[in-house]
């Protein structure tokens, strides 16, 4: 019988080891091209189960995370959450799993134990800009505006960030609470300039109108209109502006044209009843006041407002 010698032996264990890692490596990354292309249910799939533990060792952890993502993806974020929590407590220091395993809870509105993994993300790697988006993200929702604007600025800091339209807008409309009028034009600017979607359009439309621009917060809530002909928060905004602004006979076309497509809407109801009372026409202006007032549940403030301007209507004949 031939004896091969150790050194041989060696070599041939290490081809094989060499090529079950390159062929776990090229399945791995056919799976991630299959994530990319969205197709999350054949990535789940294909790594549920004992899939995973069957992996080599140093392939797991890309598992776990592609199994994670694909899921959250997906829209199962109970399930994302369990193999995050799995895999960051066998790779505590493994960014990428700690990364997603505080987006999930932040995505699942569990932002108190959010917090703590993005903080510690932060601590290893100061800059990621996943972490401080998910942080800014928490504070503008906990109304800590300041250092949510601090940590919206380290995200679009970080490259490729800053091509991100919706956090430009998110950022503007912190830097609005904040009173920060011009940065926030600025920020919602770019931000249009990204995507011009309604919702980044109406909000500058809304900070050129607090800079005292009116002609240019009419450009763009226009510009909004365009984009949503029936997008009603944006055409009753644009009639809250020509009230104030005195155009009577614009105003009462916007709200017309919202009652069109629902009667009983309470702001247009409102802003219709508040047009009326300027022109003197006090009983049309009263049947609008009390559809208004009885949307307490849904609009409790206009319908609060409604009744008080009935009340005074109804004590001055």
């Amino acid at each position: 019988m031939r004896r091969f010698s150790p050194l041989l032996i060696a070599l041939l264990v290490g081809c094989a080891g060499l090529g079950r890692r390159t062929e776990t490596r090229e399945r791995l990354n056919a799976l991630s091209d299959e994530a990319v292309a969205g197709k999350h249910v054949s990535v789940i799939a294909a790594l549920s189960g004992n899939s995973i533990s069957e992996l080599p060792r140093f392939a797991r952890s890309r598992g776990y995370l592609l199994l994670g993502q694909s899921l959250r993806l997906n829209g199962e974020l109970g399930r994302a959450l369990e193999v995050f929590q799995l895999a960051a407590g066998l790779y505590p220091r493994n960014l990428n799993l700690l990364t997603e395993l505080a987006t999930v809870l932040h995505r699942s509105g569990l932002d108190e134990r959010a917090l703590p993994h993005y903080r510690r993300i932060l601590k290893i790697h100061p800059n990621n800009a996943v972490s401080n988006h998910g942080i800014a993200e928490i504070f503008r929702s906990q109304g800590n505006l300041t250092s949510a604007r601090m940590h919206y600025e380290r995200a679009l800091s970080e490259d490729g960030w800053d091509k991100n339209p919706l956090i430009w807008k998110d950022y503007g409309l912190v830097l609005t609470e904040l009173r920060k009028f011009d940065k926030a034009a600025e920020a919602l600017e770019r931000s249009v300039s990204l995507n011009d979607t309604p919702d980044s359009l109406l909000a500058l439309a809304r900070v050129e109108r607090m800079r005292g621009n009116a002609e240019q917060s009419r450009t763009h809530v226009a510009a909004a209109i365009l984009r949503d002909p029936a997008r009603e928060d944006a055409l009753l905004q644009r009639g809250l502006w020509e009230l104030e602004d005195s155009d009577l006979n614009a105003a009462l076309a916007t709200a017309q044209l919202v009652l069109s497509g629902d009667g009983d809407h309470a702001l247009a109801r409102w802003l219709r009843a508040s047009i009326h009372l300027r022109r003197g026409e006090r009983e049309q202006a009263s049947a609008d006041l009390v559809v208004a007032s009885a949307a307490s549940r849904e609009h409790p403030f206009i319908a609060k407002t409604a009744r008080a301007m009935l009340e005074r209507l109804m004590g001055n004949p």
